[in-house]
């Protein structure tokens, strides 16, 4: 205590701003790793529970974004100004056959409104990084991945590899010798490996759905319990409490850390002073590192 009141106005006032700065970014970690997020498209979205349902909420692109599943498993969606229409998931074992289901399909039916949107099976299949659905539609011939049926607004599934269709060059000779005016052929499944940017143009009118619309994985999932995270890493924290409790040292025992680095290189480092420039430089460091902290912070919750 005699230390603290030995201290400059100056001081005081920086080891107060240093406390205030670990209170603050501890407040705030905890809130943020309490939390729960549902990762859609890479974009993380804050579970909450309201009065009507489990709410799934944050931003795509800039553009908020919203899920609401309700207890009927009644699932709306809204993206920017665009709500879809509400699509519910039924579970239906009437659905798939025997063989599938000895092959670890569920039956389901998801309806939009009185229109029956897919009516099949489903299956978790893990992979190194995901789950993936694969599904299957009554009149399927063969398995898809749900993360390939994208939903439209208004209730309706398209299939990513059916939207396959011909664009005019409009840049002349291309690089692989196409003519200007040359039909090309374009998956619409090749947007995502474009930037977010990318939306719906004229040259590419399914950019916007296969960018911001949910797959018939990502409604399946969302009613049969997604996998959330929390964000955040409390090991940054620690860092950061460590880079604050360094600079709340310093300012208390300015001097004698000075004079214990200056034993190394003179004989009589307890009669040196510190110069004018030094004590500029301790008081732009007590002013940084808490910012830095703070950086460090946020880094982790990024």
């Amino acid at each position: 205590m005699k230390r603290f009141k030995s201290l400059s106005r100056s001081r005081k006032a920086l080891l107060l701003y240093t406390i205030l700065v670990c209170v603050v970014i501890t407040a705030f970690t905890v809130i943020e790793t309490g939390k729960e997020w549902y990762v859609f498209k890479n974009a993380y979205l804050v579970k909450s529970e309201q009065p009507e349902g489990t709410v799934y909420s944050g931003k795509l692109a800039g553009k908020p974004v919203q899920f609401t599943v309700t207890a009927d498993q009644t699932v709306s969606y809204r993206y920017g100004g665009q709500e879809y229409v509400p699509v519910t998931v039924v579970p239906d074992a009437g659905a798939i056959s025997r063989i599938e289901r000895d092959h670890g399909y569920n039956g389901v039916t998801i309806r939009a409104g009185e229109t029956t949107a897919f009516r099949g099976g489903y299956a978790k299949v893990w992979n190194s990084r995901d789950v993936l659905y694969h599904c299957v539609g009554e009149e399927a011939e063969e398995d898809k991945s749900g993360a390939d049926l994208y939903l439209d607004a208004k209730g309706s599934f398209i299939d990513s590899w059916e939207m396959d269709k011909e664009v005019i060059d409009p840049l002349g000779e291309s690089a692989d010798g196409r003519l200007e005016g040359e039909a090309v052929e374009v998956k619409a499944d090749t947007v995502f490996e474009e930037e977010a940017s990318l939306a719906a143009t004229e040259e590419d009118p399914w950019g916007e759905l296969v960018f911001s619309s949910p797959t018939l994985a990502d409604l399946i999932e969302l009613t049969t319990g997604p996998e959330l995270v929390h964000r955040g890493r409390w090991d940054y924290w620690l860092i950061a409490m460590l880079i604050c409790g360094y600079n709340a040292c310093s300012i208390l025992f300015a001097k004698e850390l000075f004079r214990f680095q200056m034993s190394f290189r003179l004989r009589n480092a307890e009669a040196a002073e510190p110069s004018e420039f030094e004590v500029t430089c301790w008081y732009f460091s007590w002013v940084m590192l808490p910012l830095l902290a703070v950086a460090l912070c946020l880094l982790g919750l990024a």
